[in-house]
């Protein structure tokens, strides 16, 4: 971990290892950077994300939206999970960004409507 300032960057293989598993690891992560500004997680070695850990680093920076966040040296396996679950997560927001409600409907009201 560097700091410099305001600002962290963030070795995640020296931090958790070469492989993310876990939505654990942004618990762990949320603790490390809680007061910083600037965050880079750099995942330089880091060998292998899961879609859980993928999951829940999204929807963490996408909920701090008062950080700026940069991913940097993603190799083409943590890259492509990354934009896998960034494409489907990102399909579900609303114009300002923020995700769309979830609303409950009683099925006999939906099938009146049509």
């Amino acid at each position: 971990m560097i700091y410099i300032g305001e600002r962290m960057r963030l070795m995640l293989r020296e931090e958790f290892g070469p492989i993310l598993g876990s939505r654990d690891v942004v618990s762990y992560l949320d603790r490390k950077i809680n007061n910083t500004e600037h965050v880079t997680l750099d995942f330089k070695e880091v060998e292998f994300i899961s879609r859980s850990f993928a999951h829940g680093l999204w929807m963490y920076i996408h909920s701090h939206p008062e950080k700026t966040f940069r991913l940097i040296n993603m190799n083409g396996s943590v890259k492509k999970m990354w934009k896998i679950i960034d494409s489907q997560l990102s399909s579900g927001k609303n114009e300002q960004g923020k995700p769309e409600e979830i609303r409950e409907e009683n099925i006999t009201a939906i099938l009146n409507r049509v």
